[in-house]
């Protein structure tokens, strides 16, 4: 059985000319006449390297973060606690007693304004938009802050973490 391309000393000789000058697998197969695969084969079978050099890696810059102006609040833990409940168990009346897990609802934080209580229909386009109530939502309604839809208090109330007042005019003993 006759090969169809067989690897001549000329041809050897273009491919370790055509590699050495750093020609791609694809252009030495056209020259020779033969395939990519034949190209690479011979080339690895002969000891000889196509693989070029890596680059140096892309190595990314560090994103800087833009500081924040207030910062966050840091998030309190969750407390769990297991506790039983008393459920309907079928609709004749029977009752059961079901073991359920309960996460304790963080203290919410507030301000010392006193909202117009406004729904959401009566608020104009500059009223703060802090949300209030669990029933019916109203919702503060006074002047917003410039950089926000929450008016002064509510918006450094959401950005940043309540610290002790240490000013005499808003001290308690003051009072």
């Amino acid at each position: 059985m006759e090969a169809a391309f067989a690897w001549t000393e000329d041809r050897i000789a273009v491919l370790t000319k055509m590699i050495s000058q750093n020609y791609p697998a694809r252009v030495i197969a056209e020259r020779l006449g033969t395939s990519r695969n034949a190209v690479l084969g011979k080339s690895n079978r002969m000891g000889i390297s196509m693989v070029k050099p890596k680059s140096t890696p892309n190595v990314r810059k560090p994103k800087i973060k833009k500081a924040s102006p207030l910062p966050r609040a840091p998030q309190q833990p969750r407390v769990y606690r297991e506790v039983l409940r008393i459920v309907p168990a079928n609709i004749h009346g029977g009752m059961r007693i079901v073991r359920a897990v309960e996460a304790d609802q963080p203290a919410l934080r507030c301000v010392e304004i006193e909202p117009r209580h406004l729904s959401l229909i009566d608020l104009e386009p500059g009223d703060c938009r802090y949300p209030y109530g669990d029933g019916p939502m109203t919702f503060c309604g006074h002047p917003k802050h410039a950089e926000s839809s929450y008016c002064f208090q509510h918006f450094h109330l959401c950005r940043e973490e309540l610290r002790p007042r240490t000013d005499k005019r808003y001290s308690r003993a003051a009072a």
